[in-house]
């Protein structure tokens, strides 16, 4: 495993290389090491993900690799030309700065060491979870997981068209409709080292993402303030951040993948755009238009809550430029088509167009976030309105410091404001017009990656406002601000395991406990700071209270929540009122989802994997859950049913009932009939499951090739059809 995974990091430094020389290109030379490094890694790899995807017919395994190569091919062109890898404006400004490029200044250094360090830890604690040669009952190990490494083995192996369009590794001949690049970045570096199953998927992207993630964090917020600690608030708000009062809030979540690596994608496509307000001679402005096409096409291909927050965010920032005549509002209009070219080409082209649509419903009362959580005081519509706006506030405590943005003249106007408000403009729309359990929040959260960076800002000028000679030991009333703060975050996290199922029921109550402590709090440091220092009482009322709160949501992942309860509950279960009954999308004929694999089903699925070819159809008795298609490595005629069904298209559900039905009849009957439909179906392979099915011996049709009480491999004979 050490050697694979040194490959596997070697083929990513590979991409961060390619995306800093083009980032450096796009800023002429003068951006700061750690913008290089953040952004770098965000354009190296959406770059390298989306190269392999489109050029994989033609170049299968080194697909990636061609904007490596394009880079290399520029920086010659550019030094042979001009004397400076960098072009001639370039050549300046690395001179300027040569002097300070490796000197990282010490409030980033003190974020970067404190943010990464509680991030590997939250990584490591995370990995035990995910043991790679992993057997027996599913506990934290997400079930998802097997659906996610199914689909990077398929996209890498098979390629996009393929695996996608016509021949998906789950239903050979069905589409796939669903945002995938994730998985595309993570197969492509898989197959290129050869890596064993879940290593890419579990080791080399969170570590990617968490790197990416928090150089952007520090070096954007190094560009918009001077102060201290700006750097580390917005890192931690992103690291170990959460909804304060409720859950379900963390950004790098460990078990979404692709929320991981669109958070990079995102927060670089947001850095990208934010750079189109600033002055014209800083930049090479049609790269950058095409810095943000890619950026964008990957957030959304990678997240589609991700792509879609950030262009409906900058809309409402071009739309203000214009109606204020700001002197950037033209190119924030330009930013804006190419941020639309990359989501809307991406979406209708593989995302648009699935059976259920994500599992969202529009205007509806019904499975609410809010619900879910448990956030409702009553069933009744306004119980769950205010549950909503309940979860609004648990949310907006990691947005706060825009408030005082806002609220200033001589910040309101600026393009990150602006910018700031769009964010929050498209969240909360989201969360009010959406329902679909947990899934409505995901633009929320999609959005609170560069919101972090925002409201980082704010709390910077909030706090040079009250205490503008602070440097690093903060004053006695803002320590006292962050002590309340963590002792509020205990509390609510005491409140909020009272949930369902509990009495008294006062989970509610946390974000207005949250909200009501720290005002109330900082209403009385404030007035014992006025009668010492003479400070004004309500400035430093409101700043005291953003510190407090932003505290808590900095903090929400450490502290965490608990309850093993969601949901309103009565004598007969989840009430009707707030939600629709739970039903399966399809009703297959199999509707067991798989919770354990034994070492015997990952032995049958390296047999698959060694001796079948990639023009094999394998077919299984096993057909709800993606097990055979994730462990066998192959495409089977109908697996994976719970994600194929909702993310195929419409017209292939009678096609998936089908493959169903003819895989268990001969699985349990075999005959001249039921062979010659897998015959005409392509299939070569047939995975069984002996504990579904009393049938032991398959003969003429096909061979037992492997056997164990948990899997049987079958080979097929079509000439015995």
């Amino acid at each position: 495993m050490a050697s694979e995974l040194f490959f596997a990091f070697a083929v990513v430094l590979v991409q961060w290389l390619t995306g800093a020389y083009f980032w450096q290109l796009v800023r002429r030379g003068s951006a700061h090491l750690i913008e290089v490094l953040g952004l770098g890694l965000a354009i190296g790899t959406a770059a390298g993900a989306l190269s392999g995807v489109l050029l994989w017919q033609w170049l299968p395994l080194w697909g990636w690799a061609l904007p490596s190569v394009l880079a290399v091919v520029v920086a010659f062109i550019l030094q042979w030309r001009t004397g400076s890898t960098l072009g001639p404006s370039g050549a300046q400004a690395t001179t300027e700065i040569s002097s300070r490029w490796f000197a990282i200044d010490r409030p980033s250094a003190v974020a970067l060491i404190v943010s990464l360090g509680l991030g590997f830890i939250a990584l490591a604690a995370s990995l035990r979870s995910y043991p790679l040669n992993w057997s027996g009952t599913l506990t934290s190990y997400h079930p998802d997981m097997l659906f996610f490494e199914a689909l990077s083995t398929s996209l890498a192996q098979f390629g996009p068209s393929e695996s996608i369009f016509s021949n998906n590794i789950f239903a050979a001949g069905n589409e796939l409709r669903y945002h995938w690049l994730t998985y595309a970045w993570s197969g492509q570096i898989t197959h290129v080292v050869e890596a064993q199953p879940f290593l890419v998927l579990t080791r080399v992207l969170p570590v990617t993402a968490l790197i990416g993630a928090v150089l952007i964090a520090v070096a954007w917020t190094r560009r918009l303030t001077t102060m201290r600690w700006a750097p580390t608030i917005a890192a931690l708000l992103i690291v170990t951040g959460g909804y304060v009062g409720a859950t379900y809030g963390t950004i790098l979540n460990f078990d979404s993948p692709s929320q991981q690596l669109a958070t990079v994608w995102v927060l670089g496509l947001c850095l990208a755009l934010w750079q189109v307000t600033s002055s014209k001679t800083a930049t090479r402005f049609p790269l950058l238009l095409l810095v943000i096409l890619v950026l964008a096409a990957a957030a959304t291909l990678g997240k589609v809550s991700a792509g879609v927050v950030a262009l409906a965010a900058w809309g409402f920032v071009a739309v203000v430029g214009a109606m204020r005549r700001e002197s950037w509002a033209a190119r924030a209009w330009a930013a804006l088509a190419a941020a639309g070219v990359g989501v809307a080409g991406v979406y209708f082209a593989y995302i648009a167009g699935s059976a259920e649509g994500g599992g969202l419903g529009l205007g509806s009362l019904l499975n609410k976030a809010s619900s879910v959580q448990g956030l409702n005081p009553t069933d009744a519509k306004w119980g769950i309105l205010f549950g909503t706006g309940l979860l609004l506030l648990a949310m907006a405590a990691r947005w706060i410091g825009l408030v005082w943005l806002v609220g200033s003249r001589s910040t309101r106007w600026q393009p990150v404001t602006i910018f700031g408000m769009g964010l929050v403009v498209a969240s909360v729309a989201s969360v009010l017009l959406i329902s679909g359990g947990l899934n409505d929040t995901w633009f929320a959260l999609a959005a609170s990656a560069p919101l972090a960076i925002i409201s980082a800002l704010g709390i910077a000028h909030a706090l040079l406002a009250i205490a503008p000679r602070m440097r690093w030991v903060p004053t006695w009333p803002i320590v006292a601000a962050i002590a309340v703060g963590v002792i509020a975050s205990v509390l609510i996290a005491a409140v909020w395991t009272f949930g369902p199922g509990h009495s008294p029921f006062l989970r509610w109550a946390g974000p207005l406990v949250a909200y009501l402590v720290a005002f109330a709090i900082a209403l009385v440091i404030a007035a014992i700071w006025r009668s010492q220092s003479g400070s004004r009482f309500l400035r430093c009322a409101v700043a005291l209270t953003l510190v407090t709160l932003t505290v808590m949501a900095a903090g929400a992942r450490v502290l965490g929540v608990s309850s093993t309860s969601f949901g309103l509950q009565s004598e007969g279960g989840m009430k009707t009122s707030e939600f629709v009954p739970l039903t399966p999308f399809i009703i297959a004929k199999d509707l067991v989802p798989v919770t354990s694999w034994t070492d015997n089903e990952r032995a049958a699925g390296q047999y698959l994997a060694d001796h079948a070819h990639d023009a094999d159809i394998v077919a299984t008795n096993s057909t709800y859950s993606p097990l055979v298609a994730a462990l066998g490595q192959q495409r089977t005629l109908i697996s994976g049913i719970q994600y194929q069904a909702p993310y195929g298209r419409p017209s292939a559900l009678q096609s998936i009932m089908d493959r169903e039905s003819i895989s268990l009849e001969f699985a349990n009957n075999p005959g001249v009939q039921t062979a010659a439909n897998l015959c005409n179906s392509g299939v070569t392979w047939f995975w069984i499951d002996p504990r579904r099915t009393a049938t032991r011996n398959w003969l003429p049709y096909a061979t037992i090739e492997f056997n164990s009480p948990d899997a049987i491999v079958l080979k097929f004979d079509q000439s015995a059809c």
